[in-house]
């Protein structure tokens, strides 16, 4: 789940993706299934952040490269687990990777300035907690 990371972060990695004001707009880099971003994780149409190198293997538990986190679906992140992204992708056709990891190079490609991105989202208000009625 993505509660480690701060909202900002995570809300700077959608806008650098793609996402829109009203959370719409964003796809899945895996499945290219349309995601949406703030809802619930349990929805497999949740967009979730993940990792191409683990947590889990690279032993760096706050491992917050933006280069090493891209936007999937619920459930491709619930699939993919604790696997690299080569490792996973290694088990579909040569097509269906191929078609990932061209949407995957894109997504990091945008990142590059990656601090624009979390002044963007800082701007638009995604930093501030979540205010009960």
């Amino acid at each position: 789940m993505a509660r480690w990371l701060p909202r900002i972060q995570r809300y700077a990695h959608y806008l650098a993706e793609g996402m829109r004001a009203d959370g719409t707009g964003l796809t899945c880099a895996i499945c290219a299934r349309d995601i949406r971003a703030g809802l619930h994780n349990s929805r497999p149409e949740a967009a979730t952040v993940d990792h191409l190198d683990p947590r889990a293997l690279t032993g760096e538990l706050f491992d917050r490269r933006p280069w090493n986190l891209v936007c999937v679906c619920q459930g491709c992140n619930s699939r993919k687990k604790d696997r690299t992204m080569q490792a996973y992708l290694s088990g579909f056709s040569a097509e269906f990777a191929a078609a990932a990891w061209a949407r995957i190079g894109q997504r990091l490609a945008n990142k590059v300035n990656f601090g624009d991105w979390v002044a963007a989202a800082g701007v638009a208000g995604y930093s501030a907690k979540k205010r009960s009625k």
